[in-house]
């Protein structure tokens, strides 16, 4: 699973270990705003979102 700004720029990667995973991204020190998550398998887009931080 990726984050990424709204620019594109990937921000962290995160593992997951089966197909009922939670992810947790860790977004201490993120500007608020938008920025998106994509599940990508074997190259694939398999879904993706928007997430927005406020504080």
């Amino acid at each position: 699973m990726e984050l990424v700004n709204t620019l594109g720029q990937l921000m962290q990667t995160v593992g997951l270990n089966g197909a009922n995973s939670k992810v947790t991204f860790n977004v201490a020190g993120y500007t608020p705003g938008v920025y998106f998550y994509r599940y990508i398998v074997a190259g694939k887009l398999m879904e993706s979102g928007k997430l927005v931080i406020a504080r």
